[in-house]
């Protein structure tokens, strides 16, 4: 029975608790000035709901229409809400399509036999659905392929240092280095925090929901990542589309007992 202490670890912390280059000078004046302000984000299926309240940081809640339209137009992050000790970004871009995605590692049926067969043991399901399971002593991840294009979406638990996500997001990355990435470096000061990235059509009611004609049609996304930092360094990421729907905690389980 494997059940790391470095995962256990992770598991406690997560109960307890690149943008585009903006083209206008109000943009970048948005994401400079950040300011906190009540905000509520709604997450809704067929039988349940999930509430969270938190602070707007990005963008402010002062600025005209007309800042906040030229804000959604030209920033990939659409907003950035923080709940407690989390903080919520939501992406308008193809970031969370796990399918065939530049921002996550390659994955295909070659690399998953010849490549990853090396790093991990690998178990393959080959009924419909078609499964792929990769699990090491730090990382446990599932693999559903489409039956029609062939590709692979994500879900699992990594937290070792081989996966590499969004150009930069891997296991010893620094809290700084994240937040700069997301255009949030002065957002939280603790050197504990989670942070959960969704995209910005998922929320069932959000503040910007006024304003969705203003964001892009982007490919729908098929996944959320929760990043747990701990003393200033990212030490678990979590990949599930249900991670907003109040499940952390219990996918984190899931993932962890199938190791």
């Amino acid at each position: 029975m494997k059940q790391p202490f470095l995962l256990l670890n992770l598991l406690i912390c997560f109960i307890a608790c690149q943008s585009n280059q903006e083209s206008k000078s109000e943009t970048s004046e948005i994401i400079e000035n950040l300011e906190p302000a009540p905000d509520t984000i709604i997450y809704r299926t067929s039988s349940d709901e999930t509430i969270y309240i938190g602070n707007r940081i990005l963008p402010q809640t002062q600025i005209s229409d007309s800042m906040t339209i030229s804000f959604l137009k030209n920033s990939e992050i659409t907003t950035a809400i923080e709940v407690g000790d989390s903080i919520f970004i939501f992406l308008s871009n193809d970031m969370l399509v796990s399918e065939a995605n530049d921002y996550f590692p390659q994955i295909n049926d070659s690399l998953i036999q010849y490549h990853y067969s090396k790093i991990y043991d690998v178990e393959i399901d080959d009924d419909l659905p078609y499964f792929a399971y990769l699990k090491s002593k730090k990382d446990n991840l599932v693999f559903v392929k489409d039956k029609d294009t062939g590709e692979f979406t994500w879900s699992g638990v990594v937290t070792d240092t081989i996966m590499n996500f969004m150009y930069g997001i891997k296991i010893g990355t620094t809290k700084k280095t994240i937040l700069e990435k997301f255009k949030i470096a002065n957002a939280n000061k603790s050197p504990d925090l989670t942070i959960i990235l969704d995209h910005a059509s998922i929320p069932s009611q959000i503040w910007y929901n006024s304003y969705l004609p203003e964001l892009g049609n982007y490919q729908y996304p098929t996944t959320t990542m929760l990043l747990r930092i701990e003393n200033d360094i990212l030490t678990g990421i979590l990949i599930d589309p249900w991670i907003s729907y109040g499940r952390a905690d219990d996918l984190f389980v899931e993932h962890l007992n199938e190791n």
